[in-house]
């Protein structure tokens, strides 16, 4: 018999996270997945990876694979299971990967623990070898010399392995040569193993799965659990039985009341997690601590803002995961193309919250000039962020898309800079910044270069993509403008914009000519032309104590917008505007608009409060 030396090196291998997932008992999809690898009669000649599971940061896959391992070991069907942890130095490689299944698999026969031993004696250089030679060497071979020597099926061993967080992995290239080992490791030969592997949808597990990938043509079954799965009846049912068990233990005789949670308690938290277990596990675990009444607990989660400076954020392992996917986005992007990526993906959620019918295509070219940008930036963020369907039929064959964040927290934590720290970037930047890239793209264009585009079905060809990069910066650049004037006056361009209006720019112009052209477009209570005659109203009322030239140009418009006319008839020429040096102060021209901003309301649209609504 080999030495327990050689046995204790294979298991110097194996590490058990301590950080345990909480089985997700209530959970409809793990009773819908278990049954079908578990079922002895369905046993397999060869092995098949049965369910590559990938989803959303948070949306239940650890937790999920621990509740099929459990399943499974109850059943005498687990054969190994290894969990990646990227807080772990010892779990975020792929070096332990293939020695803890040999280990595991070791425990399950003496005989097979015999054979498995053997190999390393034979080679003690194994560990340092190929992932692909190690399976070889130390699982196929040993499983073949163990069926040999006792004549047993091999079928009739343990057979699920199970492999959690592979984008945990700190080396993307390793991730893809785990893969690839897998695939000609175990399922291209005689073994009957079924694998389990559990991912955010990242690059080297989306790789694997597209066409031609190492898992295509039919290898893997794919879960996708936050495309798939509406996970909201399962979060409802978890929060429920979990509040009420803590109610039940706790000494708050609150808690203990048949009436405690209520039932708008729990929709509040089942709307707040959006499909996803994350923020119901989050809920639950800031709850149950034992050193204070969980009613008043759930309250603080309920009640929670920023602004509370509550002495405990119950978000800070949430906050944890969002920070760590974020960074590392932030360092790959900013290392392959220079630019502020905390910025232009705060750009884009700008594009999103003001504009639902948002066409991605249009944001890459009004922000980067690019059509394809957003597949770079967004390209680590795949788990907080994805990307849906144009939904219009007049779409088809366009292939245009729509941006979508799985979580509404990720929103909150990129909003609130106490949770979001050094990623936290101010919205009011991000406002000037929008504002210039469509103030750039107007004065660029010339007045018939302005014509109607069926956005939804407008050919990608050059005249196309400039005329619709063109009619985005007339349709949201007002609405920026009055923001930025109510919130950051004393910053306020002055001289661009009276540059914008004037001189061979004609900003007004083309902005009257748009409203024309669109006019059939846009309903009564959401077209642009309040919002272009908000800002001539406000910002000719700011020049009239210098007597500047420009105010019967903003007061000609303004009445023209208000009015509801938008026939390019005023034939009036704005050439004539007088040039502002570059660096004038906009207090010189904006002396008490601070103390007029929140109160100001001009053609029917009430500026936004300070600190609310930007």
């Amino acid at each position: 018999m080999p030495g327990k030396g050689k046995l204790a090196s294979l298991k110097s291998f194996f590490r058990i996270s301590k950080s345990r997932k909480e089985p997700k008992d209530d959970v409809g999809l793990a009773h819908l997945t278990v049954p079908h690898p578990v079922d002895a009669n369905s046993r397999p000649s060869s092995a098949y990876l049965s369910s590559p599971t990938t989803g959303a940061a948070g949306a239940g896959k650890s937790a999920l694979q621990q509740t099929i391992a459990e399943c499974c070991a109850e059943k005498n069907f687990l054969g190994s299971a290894f969990f990646f942890s990227a807080v772990d130095f010892t779990r975020n490689i792929v070096a332990p990967v293939i020695p803890t299944i040999a280990y595991q698999l070791s425990r399950i026969n003496p005989l097979l623990r015999y054979c498995i031993v053997a190999a390393i004696e034979d080679d003690p250089l194994v560990f340092s070898k190929s992932l692909r030679a190690q399976i070889e060497s130390l699982i196929a071979r040993p499983l073949l010399q163990f069926q040999e020597k006792s004549g047993s099926d091999l079928r009739d061993i343990p057979l699920a392995i199970l492999i959690d967080g592979l984008d945990e992995c700190a080396n993307e290239d390793h991730q893809s040569e785990l893969l690839t080992a897998i695939r000609d490791g175990f399922l291209d030969g005689s073994l009957p193993f079924r694998l389990f592997i559990a991912s955010r949808p990242e690059w080297a597990i989306r790789n694997a799965l597209s066409a031609g990938g190492c898992l295509s043509n039919d290898v893997a079954y794919h879960i996708q659990l936050s495309d798939k799965y509406d996970a909201t009846a399962d979060i409802r049912r978890f929060l429920w039985r979990r509040l009420r068990g803590i109610g039940s233990r706790s000494d708050d005789p609150r808690a203990r009341s048949p009436f405690w949670p209520t039932p708008q308690d729990v929709e509040v938290l089942v709307r707040a997690a959006s499909g996803q277990f994350i923020y119901a596990a989050t809920v639950i675990r800031f709850v149950v601590e034992r050193h204070s009444s969980p009613v008043n607990r759930l309250n603080t989660i309920l009640n929670w803002t920023s602004g509370n400076h509550q002495r405990s954020n119950p978000f800070a392992p949430l906050d944890l995961l969002y920070a760590n996917i974020l960074s590392k986005a932030k360092e790959a992007y900013e290392d392959l193309n220079g630019c502020d990526f905390l910025l232009l993906l705060n750009a884009y959620r700008l594009n999103m919250d003001r504009n639902n019918d948002h066409i991605v295509q249009d944001l890459n070219h009004l922000l980067c000039s690019e059509r394809d940008a957003h597949l770079w930036l967004l390209s680590d963020l795949r788990s907080l962020i994805t990307t849906d369907a144009y939904p219009d039929h007049r779409a088809s064959g366009q292939h245009l898309l729509q941006l979508r964040m799985y979580h509404k927290s990720f929103l909150d934590f990129l909003s609130d800079e106490s949770r979001s720290k050094e990623l936290f970037f101010p919205k009011s930047e991000v406002l000037k910044f929008v504002a210039r890239r469509c103030l750039c793209h107007i004065n660029s264009a010339y007045l018939e270069d302005i014509h109607w585009v069926d956005h939804a079905a407008a050919a990608w060809d050059p005249t196309h993509v400039n005329s619709r990069r063109l009619n985005h910066s007339l349709r949201i650049l007002p609405g920026l403008l009055l923001d930025w004037l109510a919130h950051d006056p004393g910053d306020f361009p002055v001289a661009e914009f009276l540059d914008f209006v004037g001189g061979s720019n004609c900003g007004l112009e083309k902005a009257s000519k748009w409203l024309k052209v669109m006019e059939s477009t846009y309903s009564a209570s959401r077209h642009p032309q309040a919002e272009w005659a908000d800002l001539v109203i406000l910002f000719a009322r700011q020049l009239e104590h210098e007597d500047h030239e420009s105010i019967p140009l903003f007061e000609r418009y303004s009445k023209k917008w208000v009015d509801g006319d938008c026939d390019d008839d005023l034939g009036q020429d704005i050439s004539d505007i007088g040039d502002v040096p570059e660096n004038v102060p906009s207090s010189i021209y904006f002396p008490d608009i601070s103390e007029r901003a929140t109160a100001a309301t001009l053609g029917g649209r009430s500026l936004p409060e300070k600190d609310n609504e930007l």
